[in-house]
C-alpha cells in the first residue's frame, strides 16, 4: 500500500491510498483463502480517496477511508489489504483524554476486492440499501503508575442489526512491569429479519496479561451466546485466534499467549510469539 496526504489549507486536506496484491508463482490448484481473487488473480485498487476538514479539535472526513472501531475496522489480519469504507466520519477530541466518534457509512470494499459495494447488499444481495451508523466514545488515561481505558460503541443497520460493545482496560505499573485486566461485552440483536433473519446473541470475556523487558504474556477467555455472531466488518474478538470460527454459537474459548520483542537485546524489528487456543462448541452446527 502507498498512502499520500496533502498538507492542510484552511483546515482542509486530501488523501489517497493505493493498494495491490499479486500472486507469486503459486499453484492455482491450491487454496487462496480469500487473500487473492478467484483463480489466484492479483488486483490493484484505490482503497482510500477522501477530503478531510479539521477545525475546533474535530476531524470531518468524507469519501473512501480506513476506520478503526472495535467491530467495524480494517480486519487486517490475515489479509493482504484491509477492509475500507465509503461515507462520512466525524471524530471530536475536544474533551481531555476523550474521543467522540460518529460514522455514516454507505459502502464497503472487502480485503480482496477492487471495488466498493453497498454495505447492506454486501451482507445479502437482495437487501435494501441501508447505511451502517456508528457512534462511540473512548476515554484513555495513562499515568506513571496506572492505566485506565474505557470505550463504548453502538452500531445499527435498518432491517439487519443492532450491536453494542463495551470494554475496560485497567492496568498497574510496577517498575518495568505493567499488568492489566480487560473485560468486554458484545451484544448483537436483529433489527428486522430481512437480511439475516431473527437473532439475539452476545460474546463476553476477559483478557489478563503482563509485560516488561520486551516480554508479554496474556490469558484469554470468552463465551458466545445462543446464536452465531456477525463479524463481516472486522472484529475485536476476545480470543484473536478465532479467525475462521469466531462466529460459532454457544462456544467457550480459551487462549494463552507469550511473545518477545528482540529490540530489548539489540535486534530491532524481530518478534517471536507462541499461542495455544482451545474451543469448546456443541456437537450440532459447524
Amino acid at each position: 500500500m502507498l498512502s499520500v496526504n496533502t498538507g492542510s489549507l484552511h483546515g482542509i486536506s486530501l488523501g489517497v491510498t493505493f493498494g495491490t496484491a499479486n500472486d507469486m508463482f503459486s499453484n492455482d490448484n491450491d487454496g487462496a483463502y480469500g487473500l487473492l481473487q478467484e483463480d489466484h488473480e492479483g488486483y490493484a485498487t484505490l482503497k482510500e480517496y477522501y477530503v478531510q476538514g479539521e477545525w475546533l479539535k474535530t476531524a470531518i472526513k468524507y469519501g473512501a477511508q480506513h476506520i478503526n472501531t472495535p467491530w467495524a475496522n480494517g480486519d487486517e489480519y490475515p489479509w493482504f489489504l484491509p477492509i475500507t469504507y465509503r461515507g462520512l466520519s466525524v471524530i471530536n477530541r475536544g474533551l481531555s483524554n476523550t474521543e467522540i466518534h460518529g460514522y455514516y457509512l454507505t459502502d464497503i470494499s472487502a480485503p480482496n476486492s477492487d471495488e466498493f459495494v453497498d454495505i447492506s447488499k454486501n451482507v445479502s444481495s437482495g437487501a435494501d440499501s441501508n447505511p451502517l451508523i456508528i457512534g462511540g466514545i473512548k476515554y484513555a488515561l495513562d499515568s506513571e503508575s496506572y492505566i485506565f481505558n474505557a470505550q463504548g460503541w453502538g452500531y445499527h443497520v435498518d432491517d439487519f442489526i443492532d450491536m453494542s460493545y463495551v470494554d475496560l482496560n485497567v492496568g498497574k505499573k510496577f517498575g518495568p512491569w505493567t499488568s492489566y485486566i480487560k473485560p468486554s461485552y458484545l451484544a448483537q440483536k436483529s433489527a428486522g429479519d430481512e437480511i439475516r433473519g431473527d437473532f439475539d446473541t452476545y460474546q463476553y470475556g476477559v483478557v489478563a496479561g503482563t509485560e516488561a523487558y520486551g516480554f508479554n504474556a496474556s490469558l484469554h477467555y470468552s463465551e458466545t451466546g445462543d446464536d452465531k455472531l456477525f463479524r463481516g466488518w472486522g472484529h475485536s474478538s476476545v480470543v484473536p485466534a478465532q479467525f475462521l470460527v469466531s462466529e460459532r454459537a454457544e462456544e467457550t474459548a480459551y487462549m494463552a499467549y507469550a511473545g518477545y520483542a528482540f529490540d530489548a537485546i539489540g535486534i530491532p524489528g524481530l518478534y517471536a510469539a507462541i499461542t495455544y487456543a482451545s474451543f469448546d462448541t456443541p456437537d450440532s452446527g459447524t
